[in-house]
């Protein structure tokens, strides 16, 4: 039986705009895609790819932040690589009729020394997702005593994307469309989302000369509901403790070389001239100071939103 034998037999393509699909090449970056879907019971489709398919589990209440929630995942058949860009409506009658959205889309990487296949067999399959929503180590582990054989348990690992007040349930746009289930029912077409790029970094301060640790993510302003997601909980973080917002923080500033050099421990921008400034968020309210410590914003004629 090929991969794609299952997933064509429950389909009536004559009827419903879900692609046929075929086995996949696949690429250097595993690609992974989650669809909500509004079926005979809502749930999130979790798409990894291996083997040139996607690998698919239902998930009914949806991926956690929580290294403390178990998520039952039900394993179903593959998917052709094409679904990665399907959204719309399932029609009635049809395998799986309601309608879906892409929720969440990315790369994922494979964690420890198997691959995805050996990982997936054995059943503990560990792997780090780099999505628009969802960020960080993840794992699905096989219930092998289950009915069928066919339920996993998908947890987040702790790590610095953990958030134990997030919900999925809490951002409901599609990242291709901006749509939520309810719009793509009632046939609205909103175009591309609209989204706010924000950079965050969660850094030390390591020996001078030296690059600070962390990594720099980017997060998506959900702009029909002015939320950032995901949150992160940082007093998960080792050393992290409560504290009031600082009041003095020194701007980094350029610094003189003999040459110039590469090296990947390092960041590099272009030095602009223009005003520097550092900007503070607290209690919604943002203001931005200069290197001498002056409210700069009003001075300067802007505004901050």
């Amino acid at each position: 039986m090929t991969k794609l034998a299952e997933y064509k037999r429950k389909r009536r393509f004559s009827e419903t705009p879900e692609p046929e699909g075929s086995v996949g090449r696949g690429g250097r970056a595993h690609v992974f895609v989650i669809q909500k879907h509004a079926a005979t019971r809502l749930h999130y489709d979790l798409r990894l790819e291996v083997g040139g398919v996607m690998k698919s589990w239902a998930v009914p209440k949806g991926p956690s932040l929580n290294p403390g929630d178990k998520r039952l995942a039900v394993h179903v058949e593959d998917h052709p690589m094409e679904y990665n860009k399907f959204e719309g409506i399932i029609p009635k009658g049809q395998y799986g009729g309601g309608e879906v959205i892409i929720w969440d889309r990315g790369t994922y990487e494979v964690e420890g020394s198997l691959d995805a296949e050996a990982q997936l067999a054995k059943g503990d399959f560990k792997f780090t997702l780099h999505g628009e929503k969802l960020q960080g180590s993840f794992v699905l582990v096989h219930l092998k005593n289950s009915k069928g054989g066919k339920d996993w348990l998908l947890i987040k690992h702790r790590d610095e994307f953990v958030d134990t007040k997030w919900d999925a349930e809490g951002d409901d746009q599609s990242v291709v469309s901006g749509r939520t289930l309810e719009d793509v029912k009632l046939g609205r077409k909103l175009g591309k989302a609209r989204t706010e790029k924000v950079w965050q970094s969660n850094r030390e301060e390591k020996v001078a000369g030296r690059r600070p640790g962390g990594t720099a993510v980017a997060v998506a302003r959900n702009s029909r509901r002015g939320a950032v997601g995901p949150r992160r909980d940082y007093s998960l973080l080792a050393g992290a403790r409560q504290a009031e917002m600082p009041r003095d923080v020194a701007l980094t500033l350029a610094s003189l070389r003999e040459e110039p050099f590469s090296d990947p421990e390092w960041l590099f921008e272009v030095k602009w001239d223009g005003v520097r400034g550092l900007a503070f968020v607290a209690d919604g309210k943002v203001s931005v100071k200069s290197r001498a410590g002056r409210e700069i914003l009003a001075r300067q004629g802007y505004c901050a939103s």
